[in-house]
């Protein structure tokens, strides 16, 4: 199975959809951006049926570089995270 990438995204939407490739592109595109800046204001995002992202925070911390054992201090950061919906049966 190929993985797929953001234009084969961009062209399943154009080919379901009555959408120019153009506007695919922005519906797509539209549909990132406001993920991303939910998430960056700390919204959780659920889409019933697909699954739900959100941020998780890790804090600072020290760890160890695996070639020299030298404390190394990693910095606290945000990621976002998806989690699937349960697939329905």
């Amino acid at each position: 199975m190929k993985n797929g990438s953001r234009g084969d995204l961009i062209d399943d939407v154009a080919n379901t959809t009555d959408l120019t490739k153009d506007q695919a592109f922005k519906a797509v595109d539209g549909l990132f951006d406001a993920i991303l800046h939910r998430a960056a204001n700390g919204q959780k995002i659920i889409i019933r049926g697909f699954g739900t992202f959100s941020t998780k925070h890790s804090s600072a911390r020290v760890g160890r570089n695996p070639r020299t054992g030298e404390a190394v201090e990693i910095a606290a950061r945000s990621t976002l995270t998806f989690r699937a919906a349960k697939p329905k049966d």
